[in-house]
């Protein structure tokens, strides 16, 4: 027996004294059974979605064209879905229309993954039709029924069959893998934010070496990647979805910025991809000068990140670097204007005009950088002299 939340077992017990049927399903079973903590909680019933803002105070209807309405429940939000069939879907994706049914039995064949197919309360206990706790014990992903037909619908569950393989270190059984390799080429119907979402789950992930499954059977192509060298790789640097973004673009032989481009990627991760890409001009085996002068551009944790690229990726030891790095924070050593001894406020009383105070503190920041001893007063106002 899985032991629910109250504001869970209050929904279903109001359905079922309503002369509903109700369950949790999908990815909440999953996790109790895998002795996890579901993130949420979603609530499958016999009840249709009229019937479910009738029954309840407080709904949202956020879906209920697809049948599903969010009920309100000690201030926590729970996703209420009817039984319901999907009828032929459009573009790979989503389903035309959607039909609402009886019988849960129904609703269950037409999910993914077998471990994602059940569905338990604590009166009924589990309904696992399709041996989905038999794979989370065997540690495999299998689609209910055709895996063909599976992937045919919906192209965005082959990585979603990627990224919990990922995630739970599971294998793909063949009839799966087969029906994903038959229908790789349906990706590209799929939305870029989808895509992304799901490929930084999957990079993010304990295993996310097993991306190869989409790289090496051409399910990137439309993205310009033929295939991925190393992927292994991955999972040994930061787990930053920043930096392990950019080395699987590397690793594909990608362009980290036109992969931006075409993922519709947020503009956070697209500046640190130009930063990174600034910084690999600047050095490959960073002293102390050229740390400062990436630190006038990259964060101390971009800095860190790349240094743990260079030491994987390139098989650059850092250690020097790591020291310098340290020793400029430590001893407050500038890499910025505003660390000079000296600002534009000085040099306007030492008669410098607006125009003029920008270039001179460039000027003595690059020289305070390659000599932090300069950066007094007395110093900076004699090489101002001497220029």
């Amino acid at each position: 027996m899985y032991i629910l939340p109250d504001f869970v077992r209050n929904i279903i017990k109001t359905l079922e004294e309503n002369g509903h049927e109700a369950y949790i399903v999908g990815g909440s079973v999953r996790d109790l059974i895998l002795g996890k903590t579901p993130a949420d909680f979603d609530v499958t019933t016999s009840a249709l979605p009229d019937e479910i803002c009738a029954i309840f105070d407080k709904t949202i209807k956020t879906g209920i064209k697809h049948g599903t309405v969010t009920v309100v429940s000690d201030n926590n939000n729970v996703e209420v879905t009817t039984f319901r069939n999907d009828g032929d879907y459009n573009n790979h994706r989503s389903p035309e229309q959607v039909s609402f049914v009886s019988d849960i039995k129904f609703d269950l064949s037409r999910r993914d993954f077998t471990i994602n197919a059940m569905a338990y309360n604590e009166k009924s206990g589990l309904l696992d039709l399709f041996g989905g706790k038999s794979d989370l014990a065997d540690g495999v992903i299998r689609a209910v029924g055709n895996a063909d037909e599976r992937f045919c619908e919906d192209a965005l569950r082959i990585l979603r069959a990627v990224r919990f393989a990922s995630r739970f270190n599971f294998k793909i059984e063949k009839s799966t893998i087969d029906g994903i390799i038959k229908n790789i080429h349906l990706l590209k119907f799929i939305s870029a934010e989808r895509i992304f979402s799901e490929l930084i789950q999957i990079l993010c992930s304990d295993y996310p070496e097993k991306i190869d499954l989409i790289c090496k059977n051409g399910g990137f192509e439309f993205l310009g990647i033929k295939s991925i060298k190393t992927p292994e790789l991955i999972g040994k640097v930061n787990k930053s979805r920043e930096l392990r973004f950019y080395l699987f673009s590397k690793l594909c032989d990608v362009s980290p910025l036109d992969l931006c481009k075409l993922l519709k990627t947020d503009n956070e991760l697209k500046k640190y991809c130009e930063n990174l890409l600034f910084a690999e001009k600047v050095s490959l085996d960073p002293d102390k000068t050229d740390l400062k002068l990436m630190l006038r551009r990259l964060s101390k944790s971009d800095i860190a990140d790349y240094l743990n690229y260079l030491e994987i990726y390139k098989n650059i030891n850092t250690q020097y670097a790591q020291k310098e790095l340290n020793e400029i924070f430590k001893n407050n050593e500038a890499y910025l204007i505003k660390h000079l001894d000296i600002n534009g406020n000085s040099l306007i009383e030492f008669g410098y005009k607006n125009n003029d105070i920008g270039v001179i503190l460039e000027k003595l920041l690059a020289a305070v950088i390659k000599d932090n001893s300069l950066n007094t007063k007395e110093k900076l106002l004699e090489l101002i002299g001497n220029m």
